[in-house]
Formats: C-alpha cells, structure tokens, sequence
C-alpha cells in the first residue's frame, strides 16, 4: 500500500484476506477460493457480508465445488478447474488450475497460468506468527488445535524457527512442488515477504 503496488501489479488475493483488503481500501483484481464448506471468512465485521457493489471489478476464481453464496457476491467470475473430482466428471474441455489444497495454492498456480514471471507472495506464513495463527477474526470451519500433538517445527525465513501445523505443511508441500516444478523451467523470478513465516524451498525471502 504504501509503495502503491496495487496500482502497479496485478493482485491475486485469497478469500479470507478480502474483507482486510478493502478495509484499507485495495480492491484485488481477481480472489480465489478453494474451501468446499461454507465458512465466514468472506464477512467483514459484525458479520456483514460484503457486496457486490464493493466487489465491483474483482473476478471470483474458485474451483466448482465452494458454494453458490459466494458466487452471488460477485459479478465477475472466472471458474477454475483441477483435473480430479467433479472437474472431471463436468466433460468441459477446460485448462485446469492445479493449484493444491488452499485458496494461496491456487493463487499462485493461477499467476503461473496468466502468464506472470515476476511474482511476490505475501502473507503466506504457514506458521504461527507470534503465537497467532492468520486465521484469527475468520471463521473457519476445522479447530487447529485439535493437531496439537502434531504440530511441527520448521524452519523460518529469518533463519529461525517456527511451529506449523499439519494442514499447513500440506500447503507448504504444494508451494515446493509447484517452485519446483516452474523454477526448472528459469523463466520466474519468486520473492518470499513473509519475515517469520515458513521458508519455502527456492523462494528467496525479500523485505518490501
């Protein structure tokens, strides 16, 4: 915001980040969704949804199993598919976004798909972040806590450590296959802004 980015770039938010977003006044251009069950994370508070004269110009890019509410609070859509479950069984000779688990793994397979070679990601922590998670003030529909038993620690991109859970690392394994799988090719260039987030294999961290 302060470097006035989103004039400059192209903006590929999740779902749950959009309410923040407008609040302080940048309007992605294209928001991805990826959750089947019908969560909050697309109200703002008190819990008032967000409408579609707020959403004007934002194309909604979710796969085809999130539910119709979502749709309707946008006028632009781009529908994504991935090449397993219903995608599939829909016969549409379509491109497919394989874009992993989450709503930020889709994102960034999205960019790749559009053609982008310059790609920063940001709030991709993966991690606790000061004892939070990214999830706090959203409703979502699975209890993080309940994995306690399994939370890991791994390594942060500050050169220390951080403590993720097993959903995320699921996440962070989708980032380092699709950098894998792009980097061989030399044509990207990743920069990784999250400071005490999880570091993901081939994306240099970058202070903005």
């Amino acid at each position: 915001k302060d470097n006035e980015l989103h004039k400059k770039a192209l903006i590929v938010a999740c779902d749950a980040v959009l309410p923040r977003m407008l609040k302080e006044g940048i309007k992605p251009h294209i928001v991805t969704r990826a959750e089947r069950k019908l969560t909050q994370i697309l109200e703002k508070e008190p819990c008032i949804n967000i409408t579609k004269e707020e959403t004007k110009d934002i194309y909604y890019a979710p796969y085809p199993w999130t539910q119709g509410k979502y749709y309707d609070m946008f006028e632009k859509h781009i529908q994504i598919f991935r090449t397993n479950g219903v995608c599939v069984w829909t016969d549409l000779d379509a491109g497919y976004v394989n874009g992993g688990v989450s709503a930020a793994n889709c994102a960034l397979e999205l960019v790749y798909n559009l053609g982008c070679r310059k790609i920063v990601i940001t709030g991709i922590d993966l991690a606790f972040i000061d004892n939070k998670s990214h999830t706090g003030g959203t409703k979502v529909e699975f209890d993080i806590y309940k994995s306690k038993d399994k939370w890991t620690k791994i390594r942060a991109n500050d050169g220390g450590e951080a403590t993720s859970i097993p959903v995320w690392l699921r996440c962070l394994n989708e980032y380092r296959q699709a950098v894998t799988k792009k980097t061989r090719q030399k044509e990207y260039t990743l920069f990784n802004t999250s400071l005490k987030g999880a570091y993901i294999d081939g994306v240099p961290y970058k202070p903005w």
